[in-house]
């Protein structure tokens, strides 16, 4: 588990890096740019990001971490969380609503899978819920209210 975390660093520290040298949400490019390398990087940068957050998870759980005495569904919508934060931060920064679909959908597929297993824990489905609509209202802010240039 430590040494895919570690690799997963260093893909999202490589990735980063690709990002901000293209200077997504920075600087303007045309459709064909944005669509064919600009897309392609938030996309897989927004990937990482969720499967960094879910690994250094994975290893926390992996040695046996108490989480201080706080209970695992409270963790869970900890993490969920900083996710959105992380999701928050790139909108604010760079209003790349491509990067901000991907927790979107990362947290679609914890919803399905949380809906069907036989005990529904409905502060993680609401927390679920509450934080797609966020990005989502974040992403909306993004696309139509840019600010002026002046």
């Amino acid at each position: 588990v430590l040494l895919s975390l570690f690799i997963m660093l260093g893909i999202l520290g490589s990735l980063i890096g690709i990002y901000l040298r293209l200077e997504i949400g920075k600087r303007r490019y045309n459709t064909v740019t944005r669509v064919i390398i600009q897309a392609p990087f938030s996309v897989y940068l927004g990937w990482i990001t969720i499967a960094t957050v879910a690994n250094v998870t994975t290893l926390l759980v992996d040695q046996n971490w108490n989480g201080f005495g706080v209970d695992p569904v409270t963790w869970t919508i900890v993490v969920i969380t900083v996710a959105t934060l992380i999701s928050f931060a790139v909108l604010y920064t760079r209003r790349d609503f491509v990067y901000a679909l991907v927790p979107i959908w990362a947290f679609f597929g914890i919803l399905s899978k949380r809906m069907q297993d036989v005990v529904v824990i409905d502060s993680l489905i609401t927390t679920l819920y509450v934080v797609m609509g966020a990005i989502a209202i974040g992403i909306v802010a993004a696309i139509f209210f840019r600010p002026s240039t002046n």
